[in-house]
């Protein structure tokens, strides 16, 4: 029987945090690990989780009818528990084909996982703040990854295809849009203020490496061409830049590891990222939370009353920001100002949605030099690191909006 190993310290490959939460609360109830996994589905069916394939009730009938969906979920959330010593250590499906001989198998939970489960009927928040403590000894890269956030905003320059101008959509076009990057990230690297630093052949040695091994690895086993299209290309380029930064600041994180740990982060309200923020097209990470020391140190975050007043009166500067970069235009993507309230504060999107919440009930009463005006409709895709803004009008209806103007009261000029 192949079981997967749970003695590892790397980065889990698991995407949300709250799987965890939903995982050890399963086991309180003895639950078997198909069980485990149906809770997962109907978590991530009412949080909007899944894939776009499935929704809802869809995606509850789907997974009930194959055993297998997310199964790899259900194993990770386990595994990990496992390492946190929430459960006691047990085999677990390792390959589709062994799920079968582990659907009805229980789990053991220790007394750390039971006192872990009481903590989460009392308070969501301090259970997360154990868990933070208990991901920061047990993973290395988890408290790299903080550690390093703590020196000031971490920046690695991106590059989109239509950025470059290339000449051809081929390997002539491809070499144009590297070169590019390159120069780019070495030019923001002399600044000094990325918080890593590298020469231009360091950078474009880094990124050929990185592409040149991607096609190696599908060659000798006879996959289909990894960049089909420019867009994986220019992805792989950015996962290429993205890791070399790291290794540059002192952290091996592989790409994959670095997108679960940035959503665990903001998850727990420590750090937060955006690639939207106005100005030169880039990753952004950094810290929404002061350390307050301890060899297990403890996070004091950047929220209440006091820093949703400082977004609030950020928000107007930050919408003129974004109105400059989109080329002036009246009406710009709320996720834009979010990002640069939110990296200008060093705090989390939950202040700045408070902050805007209330600078519009206070626009609608008249008591702010301001008009907001949101607009449900938005100009194109809305990347998939963002999120729309949603309030509730004075029925409780949900309603969501993708754009923003401000006009300025006295005389109604966009500011």
């Amino acid at each position: 029987m192949t079981a997967v190993k749970v003695g590892g310290s790397g980065i889990p490959r698991l995407q949300e945090l709250s799987f965890l939460q939903v995982a050890m609360e399963a086991v309180l109830r003895d639950a078997t690990y198909d069980e485990v996994r149906l809770e997962l589905v109907d978590h991530a069916a009412s949080r909007k989780l899944a894939d776009a394939e499935y929704a809802g009730a869809e995606l509850r009938r789907f997974a009930r009818a194959n055993p297998t969906k997310f199964a790899r979920n259900a194993t990770e959330s386990l595994a990990e528990l496992m390492r946190l010593g929430m459960i006691e250590k047990a085999p677990l499906p390792s390959t589709p084909k062994t799920i079968g001989m582990y659907r009805g198998r229980r789990y053991v939970r220790t007394e750390t996982g039971e006192a872990w489960g009481v903590l989460l009927t009392t308070s969501v928040q301090a259970a997360y703040d154990q868990l933070l403590r208990a991901l920061w000894y047990r993973h290395r890269q988890f408290a790299g990854y903080l550690t390093l956030l703590k020196k000031g905003v971490f920046t690695v320059p991106t590059a989109n295809w239509t950025d470059t101008n290339p000449p051809t959509a081929g390997a002539e076009g491809r070499g144009h849009h590297v070169r590019f990057l390159v120069q780019k990230a070495a030019a923001a690297s002399k600044t000094g203020e990325l918080g890593w630093s590298a020469s231009e052949n360091e950078i474009e040695e880094a990124i050929r490496e990185y592409t040149e091994a991607r096609l190696r690895f599908a060659e000798l086993r006879h996959r289909p061409n990894p960049f089909p299209r420019s867009r994986e290309f220019v992805r792989t380029c950015e996962e290429a830049i993205v890791s070399f930064a790291f290794r540059q600041a002192g952290l091996r994180l592989d790409y994959i590891s670095h997108e679960v740990l940035r959503r665990w982060t903001r998850d727990l309200g420590v750090a937060n990222f955006s690639y939207h923020v106005p100005g030169p097209s880039a990753l952004r990470l950094w810290l929404t939370a002061d350390e307050v020391g301890g060899i297990v140190p403890t996070f004091k975050r950047h929220v209440g009353d006091e820093w949703v007043e400082r977004a609030e009166a950020e928000i107007p500067a930050a919408f003129e920001r974004a109105r400059r970069s989109t080329r002036d235009a009246s009406w710009v993507p709320i996720y834009m100002v979010r990002g640069s309230v939110c990296v200008s504060l060093k705090v989390g999107d939950i202040v700045f949605e408070q902050a805007l919440q209330r600078l519009i009930s206070r626009a609608r009463e008249g008591n702010a030099p301001f008009r907001v005006n949101l607009e449900i409709f938005g100009a194109g895709i809305i990347p998939p690191t963002e999120k729309p803004f949603r309030i509730r009008d004075a029925s409780g209806r949900e309603h969501t909006y993708h754009r923003m103007h401000i006009t300025a009261v006295e005389d109604r000029r966009a500011i």
